[in-house]
């Protein structure tokens, strides 16, 4: 049996493939099956899969389109191997991306899930944040999503032992809801490495479907809430998703109603034990930074309305951050 099963699901991705494949079978490691998983495509992406002959590739098609979430799960139940990496059609892996993910879960068999960092074909950006160990993974999932999706490695053991799979409830957001119900259980670990190019373009499905996305990803908090034995208003789950997704209002009730809640998530994780209290601690003390960072330059926030709050003890800033902070608000008292 292959250690590694690549889950690589296609849908009319014709035009990138070839780069995509190449990377794979271009790994330093060798020991894996590429699962391309024809989802029902109307272009040549069949007949460019057929080009490639190498022993390691199964191409699975489905007869009509059945979507991602469908086609992940179905190369899940064909997958051999027991580490399951994923990868996307519009994507490069780099020649060392297996070789270390295998290495990291080989030698920390109490974690799950292993992703990377990525840069971007357009403009070279590494996307980069400072979330990598396990606890803070898990920790920060409440606030953002740290794990990029084509760049993880998993074990398959976390699906078939515990049934776990991508729901459909979920769509264009099945990959943080999959983070979100095992963040609970599992332990998640990101390396310090790019070692994915991610293909940002306009036929993206995550750039067509916003607002799908948005509202699944709203949904998917409450798996996390259910973890911190919390029960939210309608408010709540709005206030909580423009913090999520960094829309800050330009208004003091704003700026009230998220320390409320920051701090109403702190005393829950306190209380549960969900998460590891330090790292879940300073990443809402992290956020209500952020907060006073954006809104310093419309008078909303800034940095004596940041250190009232006890959230400010919970995270150090940056000393040059802190200061442009003081900088920002002074300026603005003034104008």
């Amino acid at each position: 049996m292959p250690k590694v099963s690549v889950i690589f699901p296609v849908y009319n991705g014709a035009k990138f493939i070839r780069t995509s494949i190449r990377s794979i079978l271009a790994q330093t490691y060798r020991d894996f099956e590429l699962l391309l998983l024809n989802d029902g495509s109307t272009d040549d992406s069949l007949a460019v899969m057929q080009e490639f002959k190498d022993e390691r590739i199964r191409i699975i098609n489905n007869e009509q389109n059945r979507g991602l979430i469908y086609t992940l799960n179905r190369g899940i139940e064909e997958a051999k191997g027991k580490y399951l990496a994923r990868m996307d059609a519009d994507d490069e892996s780099f020649p060392d991306r297996f070789r270390k993910q295998v290495h990291f879960l080989d030698s920390h068999p109490d974690t799950a899930v292993c992703g990377t960092l990525m840069t971007c074909f357009i403009t070279d950006r590494v996307y980069q944040h400072r979330y990598f160990n396990p606890e803070d993974v898990s920790a920060a999932l409440t606030f953002t999503n740290p794990v990029v999706h084509p760049s993880v490695m998993m074990r398959r053991s976390i699906f078939t032992n515990d049934n776990v799979k991508y729901d459909a409830a979920y769509p264009h957001a099945e990959d943080y809801a999959l983070w979100a119900m095992i963040s609970g259980k599992y332990r998640i670990g990101i390396l310090n490495d790019v070692l994915i190019r991610y293909g940002a373009h306009d036929d993206q499905m995550s750039r067509k479907f916003n607002a799908t996305t948005r509202s699944s990803v709203t949904k998917a908090h409450q798996i996390v809430f259910s973890y911190l034995g919390i029960d939210t208003t309608p408010e709540e789950q709005q206030l909580h998703a423009a913090l999520f997704f960094e829309e800050f209002r330009n208004d003091k009730s704003f700026v009230i109603e998220a320390e409320k809640w920051l701090l109403k998530l702190v005393a829950a994780n306190r209380k549960s034990g969900t998460y590891n209290r330090d790292a879940f601690n300073r990443i809402a003390g992290e956020w209500w930074f952020r907060i006073h960072q954006h809104l310093a330059r419309y008078g909303s926030g800034g940095y004596a309305a940041y250190k009232k709050s006890e959230l400010a003890g919970l995270y150090k800033p940056d000393t040059k951050a802190l200061l442009k902070l003081r900088v920002k608000s002074i300026l603005k008292s003034k104008a």
